[in-house]
């Protein structure tokens, strides 16, 4: 998915929230041919109309996990990676993201479906420990 979404942006194509959740519906369609009862998706749904639409065509969500990141945590993975972006930036969209998110999270912390995890592990610790609770 992080693929066809960046050959997205090279091509300049729409990349609205109504499309990215098109998109996921597709892929999602499409592997659960195949596999018909897991699917491990990466920061999806972002917002509560992609979780309830999700849930319309596909069922119950089982388990979300939120990887917990603050705001000075993304300013220095931006400066490592060394980004160009200005850290006003940063910060703009972590407070966007963190508004957007909030609806999401507090609906599945209701259903006792979310487990809260903070994102200063590794990226092997975390999929370690998102495989170990979702499967």
């Amino acid at each position: 998915m992080g693929k066809l979404f960046r050959e997205q942006r090279n091509y300049h194509q729409d990349y609205s929230a109504e499309r990215i959740t098109e998109l996921v519906y597709r892929h999602v369609r499409n592997a659960l041919k195949s596999q018909p009862k897991q699917i491990l998706l990466e920061g999806f749904p972002r917002t509560m109309k992609q979780a309830l639409e999700f849930q319309k065509h596909f069922g119950e969500i089982d388990q979300v996990i939120f990887l917990r990141v603050n705001a000075e945590h993304c300013k220095q993975r931006a400066m490592t990676k060394n980004l160009k972006v200005k850290l006003t930036e940063v910060t703009d969209f972590y407070d966007q993201m963190t508004t957007q998110l909030e609806p999401v999270y507090q609906y599945f912390t209701a259903l006792q479906k979310l487990t809260e995890m903070k994102a200063n592990k590794t990226p092997k610790q975390i999929l370690e420990y998102t495989l170990e609770k979702c499967f």
